[in-house]
């Protein structure tokens, strides 16, 4: 497993290149980095990858995150995981996962930092956007969303909240080094039987 945080990108060999790392900034939790400077890297196939836009659930309506599934993990992917402090965070049985045992990564669309021009002053809020690359460095766009099957490269950290003592599998970047373009929902099988058309109209 190769350690790294990404400054512009990632390299074309599957692995991120070190001469790119820079320290994260971090959120209001405190990153866990078992090097300074660094964060592991994971490759693996990536399910409901929502990396351009954070969303958020029924369940949880406030609470927006990019996120990320990879899976199934291999035994050195957990044996690394668990090393970083993210036992408790794979999933080994999902009545609808398929791709068991797995990990889900997310980061909320802000973080929190010290104030730069105020160290001692409140935290402000920073804007936050994954990095999303191809294997050639190149940003993959909007437009172009991630499909299941994709493998990708992940840079995550294990992220623990001091104020609540529970620990986040977190992420910032993404490299994608096979696409598999997701294509959208399912076509409206009403809107097809509207293009046939020329049928009886029951309307009155």
């Amino acid at each position: 497993m190769t350690f790294i945080v990404i400054k512009k990108g990632l390299t074309s060999d599957r692995q991120p290149d070190r001469s790119q790392m820079v320290r994260y900034g971090g959120d209001s939790h405190t990153p866990r980095n078992p090097k300074e400077n660094t964060m592991p890297t994971l490759t693996g196939t990536a399910h409901w990858a929502k990396v351009h836009e954070a969303t958020n659930s029924p369940k949880y309506p406030d609470n927006y995150q990019y996120s990320i599934d990879i899976g199934p993990l291999s035994v050195d992917d957990i044996a690394e995981l668990t090393a970083q402090g993210l036992a408790d965070k794979i999933v080994h049985d999902h009545a609808k996962k398929d791709y068991i045992p797995c990990i889900t990564f997310k980061h909320p669309p802000v973080v929190w930092e010290n104030n730069p021009d105020d160290p001692d002053g409140d935290r402000i809020e920073v804007p936050f956007e994954p990095r999303v690359v191809d294997t050639e460095m190149n940003a993959i766009p909007k437009s172009t969303l991630i499909g299941n099957g994709s493998t990708v490269n992940v840079v995550y950290f294990a992220s623990h909240s001091k104020k609540y003592g529970t620990t986040s599998a977190r992420f910032n970047a993404v490299q994608v080094v096979d696409l598999v373009q997701y294509a959208g929902a399912s076509p409206d099988p009403m809107a097809e039987l509207a293009a046939i058309g020329n049928g009886a109209s029951f309307s009155a």
